[in-house]
């Protein structure tokens, strides 16, 4: 009978202790669903929390404070609808059933092949346009590109995009290069050509004096006209060197070539070319100084990673010098064990 007895007060016992878990569970369930903002859920566990703890008896206090609980999630719940209402959106994901859900996924799933396939089309459409040199159609395209893909939320493929305008600036920098230097070329050119025209009228008007004064006169200018020819072909010549230099980033060397044609010019009073060469002059010191606050940059940055470099090294060394401490202790207490043993 005792035996008896004492199986029933542990059973007793085990059932009020499964109750109290089933109570915390509840709870605790609860709790957790209402964070989740699965608020109905969490409302029918504190409901049956409550009913529980009733039929049980002897909780009230409990009861009341799950009953709060219940208010909390109650007037949370609330509160997350009229925010979902306002933004006009949770709501119809709230009421969808599983078919309307597969539909608007469909739908969106088809928004975005659309839209996309329109960004890809601006994209090819763009690489056609850099190919063919018509840079501002091509970046036009490639915004156009970037706004589709943000408009589906794409935005992985924006950055690719950035690399390709980055591309195109860097090849329209080029050509508009080539094109100013073509552009100057073309001007010497033409200037040396009006020159030789007016040589010709000049010595058109020659002829028409007398022959000994046309001769003394004709000697002279020819002398004149050599010297002009030499030393404006070798000032021309210092441009060309001067331009090709300063491609190369050789600024000190271009500026001496650009003085030099300005002193050439001077000897023969060509003074119309002068102000051109130190407007190239100005150029080049504007550049030189941008090149040199670039060079100073990237110089920092390497010094940057110089530093970075021999701290990793110098963690790697303490790291290793770590390890073979490690290594001597753990070898010195596997003698000390076998001496223990012995």
């Amino acid at each position: 009978m005792k035996n008896s007895k004492d199986f029933n007060n542990n059973n007793s016992e085990r059932s009020e202790d499964n109750t109290l878990e089933q109570l915390f569970i509840l709870i605790k369930k609860g709790i957790q669903l209402v964070d989740l903002n699965r608020f109905i859920e969490g409302i029918n566990y504190y409901k049956n929390a409550i009913k529980l703890m009733k039929n049980i008896g002897g909780f009230e206090n409990e009861v009341e404070k799950v009953e709060k609980l219940l208010d909390e999630a109650s007037n949370k719940q609330e509160q997350y609808l009229q925010k979902v209402e306002q933004e006009s959106e949770v709501i119809e994901k709230v009421i969808l059933t599983k078919e309307e859900q597969l539909a608007e996924f469909e739908r969106k799933r088809k928004k975005e092949e659309a839209i996309s396939a329109e960004a890809y089309n601006l994209l090819e459409k763009g690489s056609i346009l850099v190919q063919s040199n018509q840079f501002d159609q091509s970046l036009e395209k490639y915004m156009l590109a970037i706004e589709k893909f943000k408009e589906i939320n794409w935005l992985t493929e924006i950055p690719k995009i950035h690399i390709l305008i980055k591309e195109l600036n860097e090849k329209k920098e080029v050509i508009l290069r080539q094109w100013e230097a073509k552009m100057k070329e073309e001007r010497m050119r033409q200037e040396i050509i009006e020159k030789e025209k007016e040589f010709l009228m000049q010595r058109q008007d020659f002829r028409k004096m007398s022959a000994e004064m046309k001769k003394h006169k004709f000697d002279i200018f020819q002398q004149q006209k050599k010297k002009e020819e030499k030393l404006s072909s070798e000032a021309y010549d210092l441009l060309g060197e001067a331009s090709n230099l300063e491609e190369k980033n050789q600024f000190n060397e271009a500026l001496e070539k650009y003085q030099h044609a300005i002193e050439k010019f001077k000897e023969i009073n060509w003074d119309t070319e002068i102000p051109k060469i130190n407007q190239l002059i100005k150029e080049l010191k504007d550049k030189q100084k941008k090149y040199l606050e670039f060079f100073i940059k990237e110089k920092e940055k390497i010094l940057q990673l110089k530093a970075q470099l021999e701290k990793s090294k110098e963690i790697e060394q303490i790291k290793e010098e770590f390890l073979q401490k490690t290594f001597i202790d753990k070898d010195k207490e596997k003698k000390l064990k076998e001496l223990k043993k012995e």
